[in-house]
């Protein structure tokens, strides 16, 4: 009997790695990282930081917010980090939801999906094109915006360089558990969608955000070194700018690039202040300075909202990601940029 319920075992397991195999996405490639890309995902957040409002986050089975239209009839794609995703803000609120919400103020019905993924700078934006958009079926876009910048450079001066996800920051696990829960959510197989329907089902509730510190001018203090951006810095993001126009103009699209800034620096009294010792006023008005002249030389179409938009501290909740009155400033900027440079858009 004992032998009986041994094979019988081993044969339901057999089975059962056999399903978790074909439903997932390690062997079989062309299938989409859902693991990273949240796909199918919904939660729900009571936001404390802004407005102290319930958020429902949710993203859609190919990893976007706010596709309405068909998956080839995609007007604008925003691609960017946590800035442009806007993870605890409804869809509403987001910035590309507003902007889609101008053009059918003047009577056009423009589709912008968002697409930005926190953490991800230009090498993340690389990785997405293969493993990401090329894996999604009739997937067509006409304009790409990447919202760019803050991201190009870490806390030490280092640039990103390897073509990965590069914004998700799971760490390497060691213990042995760790390691099978990790495999399992990264192949996203059976046992992964069955844990996630049942927590979205029976568990899904209120979080309150408690992932980011707010912060304030107070905050600031004056920095002895400012940063100076090398030859490398300079030629990694040019060479990675031009990557986005080739892989962008191969699926027949056309790119928008857009500057950052954010408030972790700033410039009070002909002195620079920042959150901590890293420049970040010089290293913000650098990357965007190279990406502007990038797209003169290139005669790409580009906003630099970085010197043309005008920030206050409560534009901000921690001098980073914006608030819905920073976020509202954003969505108008870079409408008017648009339609001023294309005003028969899509007519």
């Amino acid at each position: 009997m004992r032998r009986v319920i041994l094979i019988n075992l081993f044969f339901f397991i057999f089975l059962y790695l056999i399903l978790e195999i074909l439903t997932g996405s390690l062997i079989f490639k062309h299938k989409l990282d859902c693991h990273y890309l949240k796909c199918n995902r919904t939660l729900v957040y009571k936001n404390s930081l802004i407005d102290n409002e319930k958020v429902i986050y949710k993203i859609d089975k190919y990893g976007f917010r706010g596709l309405r239209s068909n998956l080839d009839k995609i007007d604008f794609l925003v691609v960017g980090g946590s800035t442009s995703d806007q993870q605890f803000m409804n869809l509403d609120d987001t910035w590309p939801e507003l902007i889609e919400k101008k053009f059918k103020e003047i009577g056009k019905n423009i589709d912008v999906v968002n697409a930005g993924k926190g953490g991800q700078s230009t090498v993340g934006h690389i990785w997405n094109f293969n493993n990401w958009f090329g894996k999604i079926k009739n997937f067509r876009t006409k304009y790409i915006i990447f919202f760019i910048g803050i991201n190009e450079v870490d806390v030490k001066g280092n640039t990103y360089t390897n073509i990965s996800k590069q914004g998700d920051r799971r760490t390497q696990k060691t213990n042995i558990l760790d390691k099978l829960i990790t495999l399992l959510k990264d192949n996203n197989g059976i046992t992964y969608k069955l844990v996630k329907l049942l927590y979205n089902k029976h568990f899904l509730k209120n979080v309150e955000i408690v992932k980011y510190e707010i912060r304030n001018k107070n905050d600031y203090k004056k920095i002895k070194k400012k940063l100076n951006l090398t030859k490398e810095h300079e030629t990694h993001l040019h060479n990675n700018l031009q990557e986005l126009v080739r892989l962008t103009n191969k699926i027949k699209a056309t790119p928008i690039f857009i500057t950052q800034k954010s408030f972790r620096g700033n410039l009070v009294d002909s002195t620079v202040v920042s959150i901590d010792e890293f420049d970040y006023y010089h290293t913000e008005l650098e990357i965007a300075k190279i990406i502007i002249n990038f797209c003169k030389k290139n005669n790409i179409f580009c906003v630099d909202l970085h010197s043309t938009i005008k920030f206050e501290y409560d534009d901000f909740y921690d001098l980073t990601h914006t608030t819905k009155k920073g976020t509202k400033k954003i969505a108008e900027l870079i409408f008017l940029e648009i339609n001023n440079h294309k005003p028969n858009l899509f007519e």
